[in-house]
Order: C-alpha cells, then structure tokens, then sequence
C-alpha cells in the first residue's frame, strides 16, 4: 500500500510532495516483555550502532580542536558590529 502524501504549493513552478508517515502521530501499542528482549537482542546482534560511531568521531574531532586552541598563542581581538578593521583605512 502506497504511503499518504501531502502537496504543498510553494509558487507556481514548484510544488512539494510529502510522504506523510503511515500511522497518525503519537499512535502506540503497548509493548510486551517478549517483544522488549526481541528489540534487545536484535539491537545486540547489530554491533556496535551508528550512534555509536558518531560519539566516537565527535570525541576524536572535540579533542583535536582543544589541542589546536591550547597551541594558539593568543586570539586575536575582533571589532564589534559595525566597526571598520584591518586593510587600507579599514576598508576590508
């Protein structure tokens, strides 16, 4: 069975098509113990999880950038809003 979609108009050349999900929002069942260890075991057999794998490589790039700052010798000032700086009568 085909998933519901929406059309959404954005001007005359361009429309949208949505694919709108297949049970209504906040639609839930109760889950049952059986059903929960399922999921679990299911999740245990995929290794280790994509999640996982983001955690670790946000890790590894925090640290580098902690390491590359603490080599600066000092941050240069910047101007506020609006104020002119560097190049020929600040120009730039």
């Amino acid at each position: 069975m085909p998933r519901p979609r929406a059309i959404v108009t954005v001007d005359e050349q361009l429309l949208w098509l949505i694919a709108l999900p297949e049970t209504p929002a906040g639609a839930s069942c109760p889950a049952s113990a059986a059903s929960l260890r399922l999921l679990s075991a299911r999740f245990d057999a995929m290794g280790p999880s994509a999640a996982d794998v983001a955690v670790g490589v946000t890790a590894a790039v925090t640290a580098a950038l902690l390491e590359w700052l603490r080599e600066l010798p000092e941050l240069p000032e910047l101007p506020f809003v609006g104020e002119p700086f560097g190049g020929i009568e600040g120009t730039d």
